[in-house]
């Protein structure tokens, strides 16, 4: 799932791409600030507001996974916040990726569910900046990108980390 925001110039901004188990859409108010897309099968179970107040507040457990699940979200997000304010395009790459190798890895192959516009659009770049990124890092054996599907090979996850400091 990605969840973003049209902006009023028709750009798009993807504040998150969210995987199977998380929470997400949590509004203080009585409108809805982003919208939400599957990136692949999936299911959403929306509740009303007063719906999960009582769900809480009859089930415990439930109330701590919607607290904890709150809390990553909220961790997250101001990762997210310093990441965009990153000064060097190869910073922001390096540790979006080592993100997704957190949350999305097989071994040392991260899959990317998104698209590189969608990459693009997480990040506040362009398309193009994303791709000559991804085959500069390629260049230099930091990474590697299968031809045949959406995924990163992770060659020197040092080497990124040393971009992402």
């Amino acid at each position: 799932m990605r969840t973003f925001k049209l902006l009023s110039d028709g750009r798009r901004r993807i504040d998150a791409f969210h995987r199977l188990g998380d929470n997400f859409g949590m509004e203080t108010g009585d409108e809805h600030r982003f919208s939400a897309e599957a990136l692949g099968d999936g299911t959403i179970v929306a509740h009303r507001r007063c719906s999960l107040e009582t769900l809480a507040s009859r089930d415990q457990t439930f109330a701590n996974q919607v607290v904890a699940s709150m809390m990553r979200s909220l961790e997250r997000a101001q990762d997210h916040m310093l990441l965009l304010w990153r000064k060097h395009i190869l910073e922001k790459i390096a540790t979006f990726l080592l993100v997704l190798s957190e949350r999305l890895t097989k071994d040392r192959q991260a899959d990317l569910p998104m698209s590189r516009i969608d990459t693009a659009d997480h990040l506040g770049l362009t398309i193009e900046t994303v791709s000559r990124s991804l085959t500069q890092l390629e260049r230099q054996g930091v990474i590697e990108v299968p031809a045949h599907h959406r995924g990163i090979v992770l060659r020197d996850k040092t080497a990124l980390q040393r971009l992402e400091a």
